[in-house]
């Protein structure tokens, strides 16, 4: 939000944050919709079956990827000195 207010001319402000939030809460309501539509249609176990199967091998892949675990400690040591050292 900060890089969107530094970075849009002043007279177009409010057209841009408009359109940004078109952007941004569109997908929420279409998704909500399409929920809500298929709650009506299919019965809402085999909905939850669907999603358990599609989260299993998301968690799968990130439980066997090290690099997306929690960041090693002398990793995060140097991030926390770098971070320090910003202004």
């Amino acid at each position: 939000m900060t890089l969107f207010q530094r970075r849009t001319p002043p007279d177009l402000m409010g057209r841009a944050d408009a359109a940004l939030g078109l952007v941004l809460s569109t997908p929420q309501t279409v998704a909500i919709a399409l929920g809500a539509g298929l709650i009506a249609v299919i019965d809402y176990r085999i909905l939850l079956l669907v999603i358990a199967c599609l989260m299993l091998p998301a968690a799968v892949f990130l439980l066997t990827r090290p690099e997306h675990r929690d960041i090693a400690p002398e990793r995060q040591a140097a991030a926390t000195a770098t971070a320090d050292a910003a202004p």
